[in-house]
């Protein structure tokens, strides 16, 4: 199954914060908001792309292609939308996010 965009960003967002100190998500939310770009602090403090797959494994995502070895389109989509989502809401889970 597919996840919306919002539970995605909220699962990404809990296993950041489940990873990083409450010091280190303050820091990363602080350089976000003074860069302004699409960047993203997390990446300074640990391997954020990985946090993303694991939120996918845990909300049961299958983010592969079948006919090769890349994130299939939907997941890439998804993984943007997710990211900027997250980001903006400064990476605070939101409980039953759909």
């Amino acid at each position: 199954m597919i996840p919306t965009p919002e539970r995605l960003a909220s699962e990404f967002s809990r296993v950041l914060r489940s990873w990083l100190t409450p010091a280190e998500m303050a820091e990363v939310n602080k350089r976000n908001a003074a860069d302004g770009s699409d960047n993203c602090a997390s990446h300074d403090f640990c391997d954020a792309n990985q946090a993303l797959l694991d939120a996918c494994d845990a909300l049961n995502f299958n983010v592969w292609d079948e006919r090769d070895e890349h994130f299939s389109d939907v997941a890439q989509d998804l993984f943007d939308k997710a990211w900027t989502i997250a980001k903006a809401n400064g990476f605070t889970v939101t409980e039953g996010a759909q």
